[in-house]
């Protein structure tokens, strides 16, 4: 089984991904998108100190910009996995 490194083990590279354009993330994206800029706007949260609780709530704006937005439900889920994946250290 192969170990996904967290955060905590590798150099965060949220904002330098080839396509990554904050200001276009912001405004909303549309279906087939979305879960992508989610990913890349929580890191650019997580990276730039925002806490647990800001964040979402800043994705939670941002998702009624979304074409069509993402439901609720998932929204939270995608959020909490991320969220885990690039914040908790990882037991040594």
């Amino acid at each position: 089984m192969i170990k996904r490194k967290s955060a905590w083990e590798t150099e965060s590279t949220w904002d330098t991904e080839e396509g990554f354009d904050l200001a276009r993330i912001k405004k909303g994206v549309a279906a087939g998108e979305r879960h992508h800029a989610l990913r890349q706007y929580l890191g650019w949260l997580i990276k730039h100190g925002w806490v647990k609780s800001e964040a979402k709530l800043e994705l939670i704006a941002w998702n009624s910009n979304n074409r069509p937005p993402l439901p609720t439900d998932e929204l939270h889920r995608e959020f909490e996995k991320y969220w885990k994946l690039w914040t908790e250290k990882p037991n040594k």
